[in-house]
């Protein structure tokens, strides 16, 4: 995971905003917020301020379900163990939706439902040396 993101548990590590006309977003968010966008593989992008990572983007299109989802910013949240993370989500009346899976140079990742039915994906950073 890139120095730019905050690993700290329980810190929001990242946004993404998930959309169905990037092209739109990338204007609106450079007009409004001075944003510069850099279009990554696999069609993801990523929102610069002052050439520092701040958020990512991605066509709902491409998410498995994406039809059903409205356009929204997605949160990431970084945890010390995700296993640990996932009981408790559980325990707690959450819901597991998907995952673990690992993500590279991001970590080990799972999207949850939590309690009052808000999604969301829970972040293990990778061990430093990983």
């Amino acid at each position: 995971m890139s120095d730019n993101f905050d690993q700290t548990p329980g810190t929001i590590c990242w946004n993404e905003l998930e959309v169905k006309n990037v092209n739109e977003a990338k204007r609106f968010y450079a007009e409004v917020l001075g944003w510069t966008s850099q279009d990554m593989q696999g069609g993801y992008t990523v929102f610069m301020n002052n050439g520092k990572p701040v958020a990512g983007m991605m066509n709902i299109d491409n998410i498995d379900g994406g039809e059903q989802i409205p356009p929204n910013w997605f949160v990431y949240i970084a945890v010390a163990d995700i296993n640990e993370a996932l009981e408790k989500t559980k325990a707690n009346g959450g819901i597991v939706s998907k995952g673990p899976f690992e993500v590279p140079n991001m970590g080990t990742m799972a999207v949850i439902i939590d309690a009052a039915g808000a999604a969301l994906a829970i972040v293990e950073p990778p061990q430093k040396g990983d």
